[in-house]
């Protein structure tokens, strides 16, 4: 297996993306059992809180196990999974806080505090945000010339075949509408397709599908991205 800092020095932004989402996994981990936001309650005049549950720790551990492994080793679906993973960071963080923010035990409507688990999820998810975007950038430079079979005076024995990370980028682009965690591969399939049939001497088509599919998973992965980050600090109990 490559030393890290070859593959540091071949796909920076990839494997700087990938230990800053690691981090964003450790930030994340140290907030279960703290306060996450305190409020007015919803029966009395006195203060509650909702506390991040311990449990949730194990999400972040797994989370931070499955992205460091895929900035150590070299397998492109390792990678695959460590950007998703990433990004599920960015989803997680932002569930536990919308949660949080919304249980009943808060008066209806009112204003909440964030407290020092509300402000480590908070971090780790602009952290994991920007460590997405590094990831997915740099995960272009993974891509490799498709394997054409050639008779001996090199002619492509085969005719131009549709690239399959290009099909994967459009399928994946049109499920994040409604499934945020799609958004990233979605991107990420696009660029590699678009790569892949740069690399290819025309022997693979389908760019308009790579690159519908980069525009979609660019598109739902702001979208998405803004409206769970905006959730963090916005939402507010209906106390129903």
């Amino acid at each position: 297996m490559p030393a890290v800092p070859s593959r540091l020095r071949e796909h920076p932004l990839l494997i700087a993306g990938l230990w800053l989402g690691v981090v964003a996994a450790v930030v994340a981990a140290v907030a279960p059992g703290r306060v996450l936001v305190e409020g007015p309650a919803r029966r009395g005049f006195e203060v509650t809180s909702i506390d991040l549950p311990q449990g949730i720790l194990v999400v972040f551990v797994v989370l931070a196990a499955v992205i460091a492994a895929a900035a150590l080793l070299p397998q492109l679906w390792v990678r695959l999974v460590g950007i998703t993973a990433v990004w599920g960071i960015v989803v997680t963080s932002s569930l536990m806080m919308i949660i949080g923010r919304s249980n009943d035990r808060f008066a209806s409507e009112t204003d909440l505090t964030l407290r020092s688990g509300g402000w480590l999820l908070a971090a780790a998810l602009g952290i994991a945000l920007v460590a997405s975007v590094l990831a997915l950038i740099g995960f272009r430079t993974v891509a490799e010339p498709p394997a054409v079979p050639v008779d001996e005076l090199g002619n492509a024995l085969t005719a131009p075949t549709t690239s399959g990370h290009a099909t994967a980028a459009l399928v994946l682009g049109i499920c994040s509408t409604l499934a945020p965690l799609l958004a990233v591969p979605a991107g990420a399939f696009g660029l590699l397709g678009m790569r892949q049939i740069d690399l290819s001497n025309g022997h693979r088509t389908g760019r308009g599908m790579a690159v519908a599919g980069l525009v979609l998973g660019i598109v739902w992965m702001s979208i998405w991205g803004l409206l769970l980050g905006l959730s963090v600090f916005v939402v507010t109990p209906t106390g129903q």
